[in-house]
């Protein structure tokens, strides 16, 4: 076998041993997406709404819609995702809403996979290029990562991912930090437990009206 055949076959086999995986990690949350395709297809937003993108702190918050009259609110919460899978699947729900503000809530499950605050930065970082690449003035704001009871061993590194994104995004235009963590912590900084479902990981109603207080300034400043 020549050079060049060794190098065509070469990039085939790469090829094969690369698009199962892809197939697997896209399969996983398929039914969710064609779910969530499915409802934008039924009732399309247009364009310049505030989309919610993100876990399932978002996918639970069922009446966000309710919650922000006067906004255009769309919620694009798939549960148990990270921000891999937010940047695998933002062309297909997010990229053809051109949204006006794109609210991201991620790092929370990533940090409990075992991902560093690093690589959540970095995750957020590769998600906002994607954003600028095909929505250059949509306005991006990463929701805080939550504390919560059932993650308390996790609050050192919550803080962390926290403060770098904060950091980050306080370079970039049209990025921003809204920290709705605080509000859900005591005076000695640990997760009030009246805020969470019996699974001490997710809200109630009580924990997302502490939300609505923060985000709701925020689009009021700046969805027009």
């Amino acid at each position: 076998m020549d050079m060049a055949a060794r190098l065509i076959f070469a990039f085939w086999i790469g090829l094969m041993g690369f698009v199962p995986l892809a197939r697997g990690q896209s399969g996983k949350w398929e039914s969710e997406i064609v779910r969530l395709e499915a409802g934008l297809r039924e009732a399309p937003p247009g364009r310049g709404a505030v989309v919610l993108y993100g876990s399932s702190s978002f996918r639970l918050w069922t009446n966000a819609v309710a919650a922000f009259p006067g906004h255009r609110v769309v919620n694009l919460g798939f549960g148990g995702s990270q921000l891999s899978d937010l940047n695998a699947f933002y062309d297909r729900l997010v990229r053809p809403l051109e949204p006006g503000i794109l609210l991201i809530y991620g790092g929370d499950n990533d940090l409990a996979s075992g991902k560093s605050p690093a690589q959540v930065e970095k995750d957020f970082r590769e998600l906002v290029g994607r954003v600028r690449a095909t929505s250059p003035r949509t306005r991006i704001a990463f929701v805080a990562v939550k504390p919560s009871p059932s993650r308390r061993n996790l609050l050192g590194a919550q803080r962390e991912a926290n403060a770098r994104v904060k950091k980050f995004a306080a370079w970039r235009r049209r990025v921003d930090f809204v920290d709705v963590a605080t509000p859900l912590l005591d005076s000695l900084g640990e997760p009030v437990p009246v805020f969470f479902i019996q699974d001490r990981l997710h809200l109630n109603g009580r924990g997302y009206e502490v939300w609505r207080g923060v985000v709701e300034p925020y689009l009021r400043r700046w969805d027009r």
